[in-house]
C-alpha cells in the first residue's frame, strides 16, 4: 500500500467546495482525480491510499472481515484486503 502525494489544500472546506464545483463542470478534471474503490466518489483528500491497484479514501479502506480501517498497513488475498490479525488466522 502506498500513500500518494498531496493534492494541495483542496479539501479545506471552501477549497473543497470549489474543487467539487469545478469537477461538476469539467470532464477533463474528473478524469484526473481518482475515484475511490470503496465508495466510488472522487478522492479530494490530502492523501490517497493505493491497494490492489485501486485508489481508496483512508476512511474507505477497511479489513474485509472485521472492518477495521487500514490506513497504516494491509494484507491482501485475492481481491480482498485484511488487517494482520485476520489475514493470518
Amino acid at each position: 500500500m502506498e500513500a500518494r502525494g498531496d493534492l494541495g489544500p483542496a479539501r479545506e472546506s471552501a477549497g473543497g467546495d470549489l474543487l467539487l464545483a469545478l469537477l461538476a463542470r469539467r470532464a477533463d478534471l474528473r478524469r484526473e482525480v481518482p475515484l475511490c474503490a470503496g465508495c466510488d466518489q472522487h478522492i479530494l483528500d490530502r492523501f490517497i491510499l493505493k491497494a490492489l491497484d485501486r485508489h481508496w479514501h483512508s476512511k474507505c479502506l477497511k479489513c474485509s472481515d472485521c472492518h477495521t480501517p487500514l490506513a497504516e498497513r494491509c494484507f491482501s488475498r485475492g481481491e480482498s484486503v485484511y488487517c494482520k490479525d485476520d489475514f493470518f488466522k
